[in-house]
C-alpha cells in the first residue's frame, strides 16, 4: 500500500469522527438565526423563502453525545454503503415547502451527503463520485467554520501513539437534538411523498 494510501487511511476515522461531530452539531452559541418575513408572508417561488426552515415550531432541543470509537460506519468492507445509508431519513433529507411544495435540502442532510461521497472514494477511489470531493471538502471545511464547536477534547486523540482500539472515548458534546430534526424531515415525507 503506498504511503499516501496509509496516510489517509490512517487520517480517515479522525475526519469522519470530526465530520460526524458536525452533523449533529449546530451551533451552540445561544444565539438562533431569525428569518426577516415570517413563514406565512413567504411564496416560495424564485429567492423567496426563508435562510432557516422552522421544523413547524418545533423546538429541536438539545442532547449529549459523546464522541467515541464504534466499529460501526467503516470506509470500506461490505457492510459498510449500508451502514453510511442506515441513519438517512426517509427522501434522502429532502423536503418541500410551500403553496407549491418547493423541494429544498437542509445544510445538514447535505453534509452528510457530502460524507458519504467522501466515505465511497476513499473506499473506492475509481468512483465517479471522486470528481466531487474537492467541493465536498471545501464545503466540510465552511460548514466547520460557520459553526465552531467549542467542546474542549483531549489532545491525546492526535498523537502517534494513541491507540483507537482501546481508549474508545473522547468528550461528550452538548448538541442540538439531530433525531428531532429526522423525525420532522420524515413528517414531512410523509405528508409530501405522493406529489
Amino acid at each position: 500500500m503506498s504511503r499516501v494510501n496509509n496516510l489517509l487511511l490512517w487520517l480517515a476515522p479522525i475526519a469522519l469522527v470530526n465530520l460526524l461531530n458536525i452533523l449533529t452539531t449546530f451551533n451552540r452559541s445561544g444565539v438562533e438565526p431569525t428569518n426577516s418575513k415570517s413563514e406565512a408572508v413567504h411564496s416560495y417561488v424564485a429567492g423567496d423563502f426563508p435562510e432557516f426552515w422552522d421544523m413547524e415550531g418545533q423546538d429541536i432541543g438539545f442532547i449529549a453525545i459523546p464522541v467515541q470509537e464504534t466499529r460501526h460506519y467503516p470506509v470500506t468492507g461490505d457492510e459498510a454503503t449500508m451502514e453510511w445509508a442506515s441513519y438517512t431519513p426517509p427522501g434522502s433529507g429532502y423536503l418541500r415547502l410551500g403553496p407549491e411544495r418547493r423541494d429544498f435540502a437542509l445544510a445538514m442532510t447535505h453534509e452528510d451527503h457530502c460524507l458519504r461521497i467522501i466515505r465511497a472514494v476513499l473506499a473506492n477511489p475509481s468512483l465517479f463520485q471522486a470528481v466531487a470531493m474537492p467541493y465536498c471538502f471545501n464545503y466540510i471545511r465552511q460548514m466547520i467554520l460557520c459553526s465552531p464547536n467549542l467542546t474542549l477534547e483531549s489532545p491525546r486523540v492526535l498523537s502517534p501513539t494513541y491507540n483507537i482500539t482501546t481508549a474508545r472515548h473522547g468528550a461528550v458534546h452538548v448538541c442540538k437534538d439531530w433525531r428531532k430534526v429526522y423525525e420532522a424531515l420524515t413528517a414531512n415525507w410523509e405528508v409530501h411523498r405522493e406529489t
